[in-house]
This record gives C-alpha cells, sequence and structure tokens, in this order.
C-alpha cells in the first residue's frame, strides 16, 4: 500500500507541476494554440497523472567514490615505567592522558514503526477513492435510470440521418427527449444516446444541436470526460486535479464549437451560438 502511495504522489506531483505550467500559459495559449491542440495539451497532464512517467526521466549516475587514502599504522608504545624516586605520583598522574570513551551503539529503531504515518496515509487515500467512484457511479446510474423511466424515443427524422452522412458516421445514435434536462446532453460510451429537453425544437435548432452532439461523438470527448474523472477520483486530494477536470471539460466544448463551425456560413455561425446559448441557460 506505501509503495502504490508513493506512486500516486510522485505522479500527482508530476502533473500538478504540467498543470501550473499550461495554466501559466493559458493566456498565450489562447491567442496562439488552436482548441483542437488546447485539448490535447491538458490530455497530456491527464496522462502524467495516470502514467508513471517519472520513471522515465533520465536519472545522472552517481559521482565515483574518491579512493580512501592509506592509514600508517604505528605499534603503539607501551607508557614509560615510572622508576622509584622519579616524580611525584601528581607528575605521573598528568603525564597519562585517558583514553576517548568508545560511543555507545544506537538502539535499533522498531521495523514495526517505520513508514506507519505513510501506510495510515495510503489507506485514507485508498477510502477516498473509494467514496469518489461510488458517489460517481451510483449518481450516473440514477440518472440513467431516470433517463430511462421518464424519457420517449424522438420519432426517427431525415434530419439525423443527414447530420450522420455529413460527420461520417455510420454508427445509429437514437435520440430521446426528456422533459425538465437543461440541455441537449450526449450519454453513454457503449450505447450513446442524444437526449433532447423539448421535442418541439425548429428543424435548423435541432440540426445545430444535432451537429454539436454527434461531433462530440466523432471526437470521443465522452470517453476523454470520463478518464478525466478516474483521474479526479485517484487524485481526489489534489485541488489541481480538479481544476484539470474543468478545464479539459471546457478545452473539448471549445474544439468541439471549432469543428462545427469551420465550414459554417456567417448567418449559420450565429444561428449555431444563439442555439448553443439559449439551450445551456438553465
Amino acid at each position: 500500500m506505501d509503495n502504490l502511495f508513493q506512486t500516486v504522489l510522485l505522479m500527482s506531483l508530476l502533473g500538478s507541476g504540467v498543470i501550473l505550467v499550461l495554466l501559466c500559459l493559458k493566456p498565450l495559449l489562447t491567442r496562439m494554440v488552436p482548441p483542437r491542440w488546447q485539448t490535447w495539451l491538458w490530455t497530456l497532464a491527464l496522462l502524467v497523472m495516470v502514467l508513471p512517467v517519472y520513471q522515465w526521466i533520465p536519472v545522472p549516475p552517481p559521482a565515483p567514490a574518491l579512493p580512501a587514502l592509506p592509514v600508517q599504522q604505528t605499534q603503539a608504545e607501551p607508557p614509560p615505567e615510572i622508576l622509584p624516586g622519579e616524580g611525584s605520583p601528581e607528575e605521573n598522574t598528568e603525564s597519562v592522558r585517558p583514553e576517548t570513551p568508545a560511543p555507545k551503539p544506537e538502539a535499533p529503531e522498531d521495523p514495526h514503526l517505520q513508514g506507519l504515518t505513510l501506510v495510515h496515509l495510503g489507506y485514507l487515500w485508498l477510502a477516498g477513492l473509494l467514496v469518489f467512484l461510488a458517489f460517481l457511479l451510483g449518481s450516473y446510474g440514477r440518472f440513467r435510470i431516470h433517463l430511462h423511466n421518464n424519457s420517449t424515443y424522438f420519432p426517427e427524422h431525415s434530419l439525423l440521418d443527414a447530420v450522420r452522412k455529413e460527420l461520417g458516421i455510420r454508427r445509429h445514435i437514437p435520440l430521446r427527449v426528456m422533459p425538465g434536462l437543461p440541455s441537449p446532453i450526449l450519454v453513454g460510451i457503449l450505447s450513446p444516446v442524444v437526449c433532447l429537453p423539448d421535442p418541439n425544437l425548429p428543424e435548423d435548432c435541432l440540426r445545430m444541436i444535432l451537429l454539436h452532439e454527434l461531433t462530440h461523438y466523432k471526437r470521443k470527448d465522452l470517453l476523454l470526460k470520463w478518464l478525466a474523472l478516474l483521474v479526479n477520483a485517484i487524485h481526489w486530494f489534489n485541488p489541481l486535479a480538479w481544476l484539470l477536470t474543468r478545464r479539459l471539460g471546457q478545452a473539448c466544448e471549445d474544439a468541439c464549437d471549432r469543428d462545427v463551425t469551420r465550414s459554417m456560413t456567417p448567418q449559420e455561425r450565429k444561428l449555431y451560438m444563439y442555439t448553443i446559448l439559449t439551450l445551456a441557460q438553465p
């Protein structure tokens, strides 16, 4: 447990350094780097926090030890004998130097006490990880059950097939309508579904929504966001991991908007931004 927790700490420390560098360069990146590349940079920080890349950093070899100087051993001479009548006992006592006492050996440390704090912190980290995952999976499971029980299938529409062909998506992704949903969303990795809050949307607005959500599917943004949540669960104790999840989600949205509007006319871009902003409002 202590070795695993040490590895997590090292990955968290190295990933925090990458995140801080990206935060410092954010004004420059916003002006000079396209949103797609910004997503890749935040994904790099994500991988640093989940892969032990610190093991790939070359470590310089230790400096060679200097050779020990030879010690000249001399045979100790016996103290001179004191003959009768030569000097006083006090003089003879001063001439003899007392020997330096040998240092006392230190008591060995108890092996059961070594690393006790690190082991306890490791179990605390594991408990936080399990609580985070339980809350995340429980919330997602409740939402899927609520979606299944309170939504209806949107009638098949030729616009859906047209958008799929336009984006080069072969898989059929169904549409569902759930009243009260804050905004349209794409749900599910293995069985993706596009959820709409209102079935009576104008056709031009519906096309913009489908372009946005299906572009998320084409870019694998949902899988990337789930990976970010997993990294957030592993590094729940690091505030920069929570910030990384939000920054990566925002970068995915910006990159998706850029991909959707790249080939649009100015009028279509205005309609797209109006649709996204209107439906994003609570």
